[in-house]
């Protein structure tokens, strides 16, 4: 089950507690999200993986 970016997005003191290979986990899924909404609703899609994406990167400058 993926994770909703929407979900991940309020819970980033969740996301800060992980180390990189669960962040990974949730990437993979948040790709395999994105692959499996492409056909659905393009245009709803796209907002879905930006807030992905907005996430990820927000992970990632944590990290940094």
């Amino acid at each position: 089950m993926a994770l909703k970016p929407r979900k991940i997005l309020k819970n980033y003191s969740y996301l800060f507690t992980l180390n990189i290979e669960q962040m990974m986990a949730i990437h993979e899924q948040g790709c395999d999200a994105y692959r499996a909404g492409i056909n659905e609703n393009p245009y709803k899609h796209k907002l879905k993986s930006k807030c992905w994406r907005e996430g990820w990167e927000s992970i990632m400058a944590f990290e940094a």
